[in-house]
């Protein structure tokens, strides 16, 4: 409820974001009319990244048509990669709805995918900021080599912390952070103090994601529980589970991860080897950390915002 709540005072900013949106992503070809009006208005969209940007920019007094805009942009970003995600994983639902893969085809959804990106990268270019636009083009081919870098581990029992941290911080924490980063360069605001809290929150918040997926005792999770690890993904819950499981806990874990059981032969090595709490730990030194890059910031009702979202973040149950 918290995000819920935050965003409900800036109700007005993200309507202009999401109308921003679909102005830009208008097109004559009726097939792609049709996927934007059921995919950037299908309910249970977080909108966290616009959220954070927006808030950002209030913390430092920031002003101007521009943060919408990119708030737009890096929004944009994310739905593209979600088309694309669903497409590689075969997701047949996206937030309890049919995703548009299921509900168009392959096909169309990666070409859909193409299409918000392309529409992305237009209004990066009316924002007429050479650092903005290297910024993001930086983030996507990162974004893609994470994206490629799971795919490549996928099925392998042996995939180290450091390709897990790569993945996320390319998959998540780094375009939450290159918002920020654009925020700070349009507003000539030279600390990185919004783009380290940026950071560390999106690696906080994808490692409390890979919690969720694998912690059978929320029955919140919009979502079914094992998706990742029945897909051969292996995510920080599972490494933990392999560094402090038993070799006979570990067997059976890397038979669960090359598909040869179903996923949740795996539940008693996790919960004995206490997996999700080492999990727990480790976002939670990544939520301090933000707190500590937002110490710089100086005092608002914006910034204690932030601070609200971090400190709520454990409590994800969705």
């Amino acid at each position: 409820m918290m995000i819920k709540e935050i965003q409900a005072n800036l109700q007005s900013e993200l309507m202009l974001v999401d109308d921003l949106i679909l102005q830009a992503t208008e097109s004559e070809v009726g097939l792609i009319q049709k996927i934007r009006e059921s995919y950037i208005k299908q309910p249970g969209r977080k909108k966290m990244r616009p959220t954070i940007i927006l808030l950002s920019a209030k913390c430092i007094g920031f002003e101007s048509r521009k943060i919408v805009e990119l708030a737009a942009i890096i929004e944009m970003m994310h739905l593209a990669t979600l088309l694309h995600d669903d497409v590689i994983d075969n997701a047949s639902t996206r937030r309890n709805q049919p995703s548009m893969y299921a509900a168009y085809g392959s096909r169309p959804a990666v070409l859909m995918g193409d299409f918000i990106y392309g529409c992305a990268f237009k209004a990066i270019a009316n924002l007429q900021s050479i650092d903005v636009t290297s910024k993001i083009a930086d983030a996507t081919q990162r974004m893609i080599e994470g994206e490629v870098l799971q795919y490549s581990q996928r099925r392998n029992p042996h995939m180290s912390l450091d390709d897990y941290n790569f993945i996320i911080n390319a998959k998540t924490a780094c375009l939450f952070s290159v918002g920020n980063s654009c925020l700070s360069s349009l507003a000539n605001f030279s600390s990185t103090a919004l783009s380290n809290f940026a950071w560390h929150l999106g690696m906080a918040y994808q490692i409390t994601d890979d919690i969720l997926d694998i912690n059978v005792d929320n029955c919140a999770l919009n979502k079914e529980h094992g998706k990742d690890l029945s897909d051969g993904l292996v995510t920080l819950p599972i490494l933990m589970a392999r560094k402090f499981a038993t070799p006979e806990e570990c067997q059976v874990i890397d038979q669960v991860i090359q598909g040869e059981r179903p996923w949740q032969y795996a539940l008693p090595a996790i919960k004995n080897s206490k997996a999700i709490e080492h999990c727990e730990k480790i976002a939670y030194i990544h939520i301090q950390k933000a707190q500590q890059a937002l110490s710089e910031i100086q005092e608002s009702d914006a910034k204690q915002q932030l601070l609200n979202l971090l400190s709520n973040l454990p409590k994800r149950r969705k």
